[in-house]
């Protein structure tokens, strides 16, 4: 299962690295806007980047307090030898928060306004063996409740504290002014850098489609062509520059190593990777409708080899798809507590059989 956590985490880094990118060209403004000369730069148009402008304003963020979530993730990789994987997960149900204190990153605020009920189905095979399974997954009142027909839930309801499990978490720092995304868009020697990225020939390309008073804006990026350009070092060079790097910044010839050492070494993991992102807008609403996500990626087997540790003799191929798309936005959401469901967290602490469950209830 280690060279299957691997490739996850490569293709985490192809997402990581593209949703700043595109971020970027959509930077908030004073009004809560974006900066559609930014946007032109990967091709698109003045009247999408309107409707997207429209969509990004508070007063419409806003609006997304509530709505029913449709979800499916695809993900297929070959070429690891044993530890093959296809697995699909498809999901539904509504979701109500706060936005107000999302954007604010005022956690409490947050988690006493979530409301969540969704239903999850998982089917297919990892390392060999069958990973099917059915969930249920409920947050009211501060509390996330779980349920599946697998281990170690096994048809059991179970809950644990959402304000408790939170006050370890960082994920409320990584919103607002400490958002790294945020402070590369506040940077502007390094909103400078980027945009020089993503003009190099082919890396960033886009186009748009109506559809069923739906307007569907995709941005596709071939990072093999970001890392063929001659101008990448000096682009990186740029943006290293730029970055925040505490308080002994990195001196030319440290910078250039660092350079050299990305471009030779990235090239052989990169240059076969392409991620297609399209959003989906309300062109009534002016709502945000969705998102799809595709990764296509190749690593050639000598390479595959030598990341994932084996002696394999395929190239490692992975093809991920997600979607994401609401409706019923606005619709008031209603969720049950579940009166029986046992205190996860105490079971944990006591070492108890899940199979046993104590007698603390959620209410």
């Amino acid at each position: 299962m280690k060279s299957i956590f691997r490739t996850s985490v490569l293709l985490a880094v192809l997402v990581v690295m593209a949703l700043p990118l595109s971020g970027l060209s959509v930077r908030a403004q004073g009004g809560g806007g974006m900066d559609c000369t930014s946007m032109a730069v990967i091709g698109i148009s003045a009247d999408d980047c309107a409707l997207m402008q429209a969509a990004t304003t508070p007063e419409n963020l806003a609006k997304l307090s509530s709505f029913v979530a449709d979800y499916s993730l695809a993900v297929k990789v070959t070429g690891t030898g044993k530890n093959d994987a296809d697995i699909s997960v498809t999901g539904s149900g509504p979701i109500s928060l706060d936005p107000a204190a999302l954007q604010k990153g005022d956690q409490a605020a947050l988690l006493s306004s979530l409301k969540v009920q969704q239903s999850v189905v998982v089917k297919g095979s990892a390392a060999g063996k069958p990973q099917d399974m059915t969930a249920e997954l409920r947050v009211v009142d501060g509390k996330v409740y779980w349920m599946s027909d697998t281990a170690p839930s096994n048809g059991k309801w179970f809950f644990n504290d959402l304000s408790k499990s939170a006050s370890s978490s960082s994920m409320m720092g990584m919103m607002g002014a400490s958002n790294p995304a945020t402070q590369m868009t506040s940077n502007p020697e390094m909103v400078s850098a980027v945009m020089d990225l993503l003009k190099i020939p082919g890396f960033v390309t886009s186009s748009s489609a109506d559809n069923a008073g739906e307007k569907a804006v995709t941005i596709k990026l071939d990072f093999g062509a970001m890392m063929a350009s001659k101008d990448l070092p000096a682009i990186l060079k740029k943006i290293m520059k730029a970055a925040p790097t505490g308080a002994t910044p990195m001196d030319d010839a440290t910078i250039d190593k660092n350079v050299a050492q990305f471009t030779q070494m990235g090239t052989p993991f990169l240059k076969d990777a392409k991620l297609t992102i399209t959003e989906y807008f309300g062109t009534d609403d002016k709502l945000f409708h969705g998102l799809d996500m595709h990764v296509d990626y190749k690593l050639d087997k000598s390479m595959a080899a030598a990341f994932m540790n084996t002696a394999g003799t395929d190239d490692l191929l992975a093809v991920v798809d997600l979607k994401f798309h609401i409706s019923k936005i606005g619709e008031e959401v209603s969720v049950e507590a579940v009166p029986d469901a046992t205190d996860f967290s105490s079971m944990m602490s006591t070492g108890t059989d899940m199979a046993t469950p104590v007698a603390t209830a959620a209410q």
